[in-house]
């Protein structure tokens, strides 16, 4: 059928409150004819990345492909133009879990002698003012892992550094949010990951007073976090904690043995300091292991440690 008629029918639907419409996601309209040499002197230059992996386990599992999206944006967060990114499978070395394949298509044939050019990537994130994943807590480490360039470069994570929720959206998994703004896409290959969440994080929110969510983790970005260890915290107090929103550290590094931890923000230390003498400590106070969280190690295995701080 011609494309006009579809889309005067799409729009005779979308009259109706009984009908949504979703659009397939054109990744030609990412790439405008915008001059970059003549952005704004304030134009944010970022970059989206996506993975898929052999697996799930940030020590063991591979990166096997890597998508890369260069974008630039105006100060507000509005897409000016994406730019010529990269899409390029790895051999991992070893076969690919079938389970694996099942969700995003990739077969050991496809990634056989593949490999990525370790200076390209470089290329496209040394510049970098922001690297943005949909999944940062696992995409950052397996980069990390491949290309250490991107140990180098500030990150926020579009999943968790937005509060999605209060914008009434309809979830935080990339497919749902491109949905709440009209559109899909054919998920699990990453270029087309990107693609898709470029298109979300520059798409006008109302709950952000028009704004986007790629200028709200622009401006967040700086923002400062703790990292709190309930270091020798009783047994008797794991559920307390569980409840409080601690995670369990298996681990003896150089934070200290294995222990409890939370983060939190830089202003909610004060607060939470009192909670856990109050609620963990019999009311003594203590010194405790503390990180210091900010861009350049957010989701990192990098440490800025603060050593022992009273709370």
């Amino acid at each position: 059928m011609n494309p006009s008629r579809l889309e005067a029918l799409a729009r005779e639907l979308e009259q109706s409150p009984d009908y949504r419409i979703l659009r397939r996601l054109d990744p030609a309209s990412l790439y405008r004819e915008v001059g970059v040499a003549v952005a704004p002197a304030d134009a944010i230059r970022g970059v989206i990345v996506d993975v898929e992996t052999t697996g799930l386990d940030l020590n063991d599992d591979e990166v096997i492909e890597l998508g890369i999206v260069p974008f630039v944006c105006d100060s507000a967060g509005r897409l000016l133009t994406a730019l010529p990114g990269l899409s390029a499978l790895r051999d991992p070395g070893r076969p690919i879990p079938a389970e694996s394949s099942r969700i995003h298509g990739i077969t050991d044939a496809m990634v056989s002698g593949q490999s990525i050019d370790a200076k390209q990537v470089a290329a496209l994130v040394g510049d970098a003012q922001l690297v943005i994943a949909h999944n940062a807590g696992f995409d950052r480490p397996m980069c990390e892992k491949a290309w250490p360039i991107f140990a180098r470069r500030p990150w926020a994570c579009s999943l968790v550094g937005v509060p999605w929720r209060d914008l009434d959206s309809s979830g935080n998994r990339l497919g749902n949010l491109l949905a709440d703004v009209g559109l899909f896409h054919e998920a699990h290959r990453a270029e087309e990951d990107c693609q898709a969440l470029l298109a979300v994080l520059t798409a006008a929110q109302a709950g952000l007073d028009g704004g986007t969510a790629l200028h709200y983790l622009w401006t967040n970005r700086n923002q400062e976090r703790r990292r709190i260890f309930a270091a020798r915290a009783p047994f008797a107090a794991k559920d307390l904690l569980k409840e409080r929103g601690y995670r369990w550290k298996a681990e003896d590094d150089d934070a200290g043995p294995k222990s409890w931890w939370r983060e939190l923000p830089l202003d909610d230390v004060p607060a939470e300091g009192v909670w856990l003498r109050e609620a963990i400590y019999g009311g003594r106070r203590v010194a405790l292991p503390m990180d210091r969280i900010n861009a350049l190690n957010r989701f990192s295995d990098r440490r800025d440690a603060l050593g022992l701080v009273d709370v």
